[in-house]
This record gives C-alpha cells, sequence and structure tokens, in this order.
C-alpha cells in the first residue's frame, strides 16, 4: 500500500478527534520551514490486504505539501516481514510519500530478530525495495558479542543479508 493513502487517511482521522494534535502551522516562525500542517504524536500504519507491514510513530510531524514530504521527530519504526519484527529508532526523518523512501538522521538504531544491532548516524529504508542503505560509519553488534565496524552499508530490512562498503570484523574478548 502507498504511503500516500494512509497519509491521507490519517489527515481525516485527526481531523475529526478534539485531542487529535492536529493544527495549521500558518504564522509561526518557529516551525519546520513551509510546514503546512503539524501532528503531534504521529503514528501511521502500512498494511497490505489485512497483514500488517510497518507502523511508524514520531512525536512530531510537519507535512509539506508542495513537496508531498513529512518532516519527522523522535522516530520509532517497526518492519513486519516474516512473522519478525524490525525496530528502528531515530532522532528526525523525512518520508518522501511518492517514492516510498524514510531517510533517518541522529543516533540511527535498528534491531534484527536474530539480535543484530546496527548503529549510525544516517539510514534510508526504501520500502519498495525493502532494503536499508547508508554512506556514514556503521556498526553492527551480533548476539553472541561480534562487533563488524565499517563506512557504508546495504542491507536488506531484516538484516539478514549486509554489506559492508569498507569494515573490520572484531571478536570479543574470551
Amino acid at each position: 500500500m502507498k504511503i500516500t493513502y494512509v497519509v491521507l487517511s490519517l489527515f481525516i482521522i485527526f481531523s475529526c478527534g478534539k485531542k487529535s494534535g492536529f493544527y495549521s502551522v500558518k504564522g509561526e516562525p518557529d516551525k519546520e520551514k513551509g510546514a503546512d500542517l503539524v501532528i503531534r504524536n504521529f503514528s501511521a500504519q502500512g498494511y497490505r490486504i489485512k497483514e500488517p507491514l510497518w507502523d511508524l510513530y514520531a512525536k512530531e510531524a510537519y507535512l509539506i505539501y508542495p513537496k508531498n514530504l513529512i518532516k519527522i521527530h523522535k522516530i520509532a519504526l517497526t518492519l513486519y516481514q516474516d512473522n519478525s519484527p524490525v525496530y528502528l529508532t531515530a532522532s528526525n526523518g523525512v518520508l518522501f510519500q511518492k517514492r516510498q523512501l524514510l531517510t533517518l538522521a541522529g543516533r540511527v538504531m535498528v534491531t534484527g530478530a536474530e539480535g543484530k544491532r546496527l548503529e549510525t548516524e544516517s539510514l534510508t529504508w526504501d520500502e519498495k525495495e525493502k532494503k536499508l542503505y547508508t554512506d556514514d560509519d556503521v556498526k553492527i553488534t551480533f548476539l553472541e558479542g561480534d562487533i563488524l565496524e565499517g563506512k557504508g552499508l546495504i542491507a536488506d530490512s531484516r538484516l539478514n543479508k549486509i554489506t559492508i562498503k569498507k569494515g573490520k570484523l572484531f571478536h570479543p574478548p574470551e
């Protein structure tokens, strides 16, 4: 399901409730530049038929209509694939609705189903391709304690297939 339809549905839902946290930001210079709407405690879900694909939560979301994007802050994203959730958190992000991309920045952490933990400063999630990628430094900690550090990463959304552009594997001291 396209993110656009989810966001449009959210507009309708948020505009109906009194405690929605949904309001126009025109005339508020301290808010995200160019934002048309702000949603506090933002959430969105992606589904295919009745199967959940992902849940996205953010403390604040700034909707910018002309650019068809949503800037989000204090993010938690859960991806559901093969009954194994993957958790992503970050300080900031931008949701590009038409391209189905989410870019994350600031203390990005991904926790995979098998206990792998990825840490980086920026990451892009491509919903169509089900891929994660970055050109920044990365650190992956495995459940056994091994650590893989490097620069640049391409991985599937579950962190099962990982390619590090330049990296080294460290084993914990026994």
